[in-house]
């Protein structure tokens, strides 16, 4: 007679997934956002880069560690902190990487104005 009563509740437990729970994964970084907060600076001055990362479900989430690269350092070069300093005039392309997801930005960079000297007298 015990048996028949604890069989219901064997059959609820089999039929709900024996209790068992599947926790969500662990939010990962899936996506990487680049900006520049300047997107066309002169040669000699610098501007800021950024990156904001998203995870699988598309919430924010911390980037970790990002490596900046710019495609032509002859043009533009980036450090690890984001600053961006135009080397001379032309298009480079710079690239955030974390935890190996990259993401890019263009960058312009125009001649300096060229300064005339007085003449002397």
């Amino acid at each position: 007679m015990r048996m028949l009563r604890l069989a219901p509740a064997v059959a609820l437990l089999v039929a709900c997934g024996g209790g068992e729970s599947t926790a969500p994964p662990a939010p990962r970084l899936t996506t990487l956002t680049a900006t520049v907060a300047t997107p066309s600076i002169v040669a000699g001055t610098t501007t800021t880069a950024s990156v904001s990362g998203r995870d699988q479900q598309g919430q924010p989430i911390a980037t970790g560690p990002v490596t900046w690269t710019s495609s032509s350092t002859a043009v533009a070069t980036v450090d690890g902190a984001g600053t961006v300093t135009g080397v001379a005039a032309g298009n480079a392309t710079l690239t955030a990487t974390a935890s190996g997801i990259s993401a890019s930005v263009p960058l312009t960079v125009t001649p300096a104005p060229v300064r005339e000297c007085p003449e002397a007298s």
